[in-house]
């Protein structure tokens, strides 16, 4: 039995000074990826359907920064409508084929 827990303890605390060694690295490589300011500064972003999730979706990428909102698709055209109305501007789809071949858009959210 003591050798089974002293094996377990040796690979937790390997297994945590590999995670804590593989965070810091990310932490400074992430951070260095941050700070590179480009063209796309933003990502262009559409969502598809607003019943439910959907409409979380829009009131969280509205609110980030590092999003910029650019297209809305639903197969419904009065919610479609409806949300259209509060993101002025932005171009809207009823065929999700039609948004994916927007030269205007980085990442879906469904």
């Amino acid at each position: 039995m003591r050798k089974n827990q002293s094996s377990r303890r040796h690979f937790l605390k390997s297994t945590a000074g590999a995670a804590g060694a593989v965070a810091i690295s990310s932490y400074f490589t992430a951070r260095s990826w941050g700070e590179v300011v480009g063209a796309n500064d933003a990502v262009r972003i559409a969502t598809i359907g607003f019943k439910s999730r959907g409409g979380s979706h829009l009131s969280d990428i509205s609110k980030n920064p590092g999003f910029r909102l650019t297209g809305l698709c639903d197969v419904d055209s009065l919610v479609l409508e409806a949300h259209a109305k509060k993101f002025p501007g932005v171009e809207t789809y009823t065929d999700m084929r039609k948004l994916f071949e927007s030269k205007n858009l980085d990442a879906v959210s469904i």
